[in-house]
């Protein structure tokens, strides 16, 4: 096996794992908007920090639609987190909306995904 042969394995090992957690790294960047999360404010930092991670990996993965969407999600985000603030009503509507179409995307290509053999979530 060669060192390109080995980089590669690594990656798509890599692009697994990112797509296991797919599902719950979206799921937990929805808590943005949940008036009973425990601590709202944080709940938005997070959010813009999983959408900010996910916006700049999953393009290099493969999942190049899943990256784009997630960068319209963390852009309504951005500023309440700098901000240490809730989501403004019209914040939260972009967001709800942003969100759902990041998880139809990630879905969709999520289905396409081949996993390699010997991957560990």
């Amino acid at each position: 096996m060669t060192t390109a042969d080995d980089f590669a394995g690594h990656l798509a090992r890599v692009r697994d794992r990112f797509a296991a957690r797919l599902p719950a790294r979206i799921d937990e960047s929805e808590k943005a908007i949940d008036p009973e999360a425990a601590d709202p404010i944080e709940a938005v930092i997070v959010a813009h920090r999983r959408l900010h991670e996910m916006c700049g990996v999953a393009p290099t993965l493969g999942f190049a639609e899943t990256g784009t969407a997630a960068r319209a999600a963390e852009t309504v985000v951005r500023v309440p987190a700098k901000e240490h603030r809730l989501l403004t009503e019209s914040e939260r509507t972009a967001f709800v909306e942003k969100i759902a179409t990041l998880r139809q995307i990630a879905s969709r290509e999520l289905q396409q995904v081949q996993p390699v053999q010997g991957a560990t979530a």
